[in-house]
């Protein structure tokens, strides 16, 4: 069972996706079987309705959907989507970097630290299978989100403080990469490559 709120048309788990919001109407209890990330997956076949209802843009170079929601003197927040034709690319940022996962499928960040070591994490909103609804990308360690086989999208936020700023991001070269991590060559290719 799923306690599910109403905002605005959508319907999103007890504790989503909040923000925008006109109105709020609890629904109940209602059974779910686990198989989207959550039941905003199901509203939205279609991701294009939500790119649009999201006014999401494509971002260059990286790839994904984004939209800023958020811009002070001390920090930012965006919306970011991926889909299985377009990812989180390579790439690090001078600071660190808070995923938090809201809607869809789950999806894997691959990170890759200056000492040699890496880290696979899978976001989504089910703890209990090993997914976290929230993660960290540390300063300098290059990272790359995509939708974990068979997804159709997933909807993120991410907050960075201090500010994001453009001069913060270095994109990834994947033939660098796999020189500097030979031991998850194979894995740093996956993550350049469609499926």
């Amino acid at each position: 069972m799923a306690s599910l709120l109403k905002v605005e048309g959508w319907v999103f788990f007890y504790g989503g996706l909040l923000a925008e919001i006109c109105s709020i109407e609890f629904l109940g209890n209602l059974p779910y079987d686990g198989s989207m990330g959550n039941a905003a997956a199901k509203k939205f076949e279609n991701v294009e309705d939500l790119i649009k209802l999201l006014r999401l843009e494509p971002l260059p170079r990286e790839g994904g959907y984004i939209r800023q929601t958020w811009s002070t003197p001390y920090g930012t927040a965006i919306y970011y989507l991926i889909t299985p034709g377009s990812w989180s690319a390579f790439h690090r940022l001078s600071h660190e970097e808070i995923w938090h996962f809201y809607a869809g499928d789950s999806a894997v960040q691959f990170q890759l630290f200056p000492d040699g070591r890496h880290a696979v994490l899978e976001l989504g909103c089910h703890p209990e299978w090993g997914q976290m609804p929230q993660v960290l990308a540390p300063a300098g360690a290059w990272q790359s989100t995509r939708l974990k086989k068979g997804g159709r999208w997933a909807l993120f936020g991410t907050t960075m403080a201090p500010p994001f700023r453009d001069e913060d991001y270095e994109h990834g070269e994947i033939q660098y990469l796999m020189e500097e991590y030979p031991d998850v060559r194979e894995q740093i290719r996956s993550f350049a490559c469609h499926e």
